[in-house]
């Protein structure tokens, strides 16, 4: 998988959860743009068939905190949630 096409399926993802954070597309922009320097980190719980099942991002440094993670509907009540 490509980092494009790895990043369509994450923003995909996030835009779910627009209801509660209307600014999420920019936020995602701001998220991408700092993967390269290291100020963010995107964990992805990605399923044998590539779908993905889960998600985490943090903000790293000085300031460090968990900005995102949560679990896919269809991934919910199997265990994995844990991982």
């Amino acid at each position: 998988m490509t980092a494009v096409t790895a990043w369509s399926r994450i923003s995909d993802y996030l835009i779910h959860f627009s209801p509660f954070y209307p600014a999420i597309v920019s936020w995602c922009a701001k998220v991408r743009a700092e993967l390269p320097s290291g100020r963010r980190t995107v964990f992805a719980l990605m399923s044998s068939s590539g779908e993905l099942d889960g998600l985490a991002i943090t903000k790293n440094g000085a300031r460090s905190k968990l900005c995102h993670i949560s679990i896919a509907d269809h991934a919910r009540g199997d265990g994995r949630g844990w991982l």
